[in-house]
């Protein structure tokens, strides 16, 4: 954990990390969810996107594909791969059914921000996740992790961009 303490606050409304502390909803945490997704994804941006920060929103997947990725890394860690297959099988399906017909079929990197998409879509959540999958099913467990450790070593307490992972994860 790159910082010294994490901390959790309920707020009337909405998710959203913040550097050693989590604002999240009353609601969920009412719930009673074993699971917790959203804590899992929040908790990832102490990594994407407090440790490491995209340099402009042109980069912001960089954050939520990532903390969507650990969503399904965190599925693993408690039903095993096929509950790591099945997270992102949902993002999959998310994506290809409501997000891609709603907010149109755009990149990752530097997508538009006009309607129908947002500054921050759902599409570089639910597709981007699935794309962090697919490069660590290419690379292999020990080349991608590794990777996203050189990664964050590299740029900690700093800034990155997408051509600044590719480097990594080309070498």
């Amino acid at each position: 954990y790159p910082f010294e303490k994490v901390g959790y606050v309920n707020t009337p409304l909405g998710a959203m990390e913040h550097q050693t502390m989590v604002s999240f909803p009353t609601s969920l945490s009412q719930r009673r969810d074993t699971v917790n997704a959203t804590g899992a994804h929040e908790l990832a941006h102490q990594w994407f996107g407090d440790f490491v920060s995209p340099l402009d929103y042109r980069h912001a997947w960089l954050n939520e594909s990532f903390a969507g990725y650990c969503e399904a890394a965190w599925s693993e860690e408690l039903g095993g791969f096929a509950g790591y297959l099945k997270t992102l099988e949902t993002k999959l399906n998310n994506y290809i059914k409501n997000d891609a017909g709603r907010e149109g079929i755009f990149p990752l990197y530097d997508f538009p921000r006009a309607t129908p998409s947002s500054n921050y879509p759902n599409t570089i959540y639910n597709k981007g996740g699935v794309v962090v999958g697919m490069l660590r099913y290419e690379l292999g467990d020990s080349i991608f992790y590794s990777a996203l450790r050189d990664y964050l070593a590299r740029h900690a307490y700093a800034t990155a961009t997408t051509d600044s992972l590719k480097l990594v994860l080309e070498e």
